[in-house]
């Protein structure tokens, strides 16, 4: 149903796949957004679709779709409790 590393958790069932990401024991959280992803299929579709929520969201709290350096697409949402919460497309099996 998914992998785990070291610090790392893949959970995947049909389309969707959530990832964890464990923070290092001298990482301050308190000082620092927590985030976590969720990998889906068709990123620009789904942005479209919850794009009239989105627009409701507080400036500087949403980044729009964009490719990260290493191949991804993704985007990201700063929920009121500084979670930042990452959409990512990516090839599910």
């Amino acid at each position: 149903l998914g992998c785990r590393a070291e610090n790392y958790a893949d959970m995947r069932r049909d389309d969707v796949a959530v990832r964890l990401i464990e923070v290092e024991q001298d990482v301050d959280t308190t000082a620092q957004q927590n985030s976590f992803y969720t990998d889906v299929k068709g990123l620009d579709a789904l942005y479209q679709k919850m794009k009239p929520a989105l627009d409701a969201v507080p400036e500087g709290r949403v980044c729009s779709p964009f490719n990260q350096d290493d191949g991804p697409r993704e985007f990201h949402v700063l929920d009121p409790d500084a979670t930042q919460v990452c959409f990512d497309e990516v090839t599910i099996a």
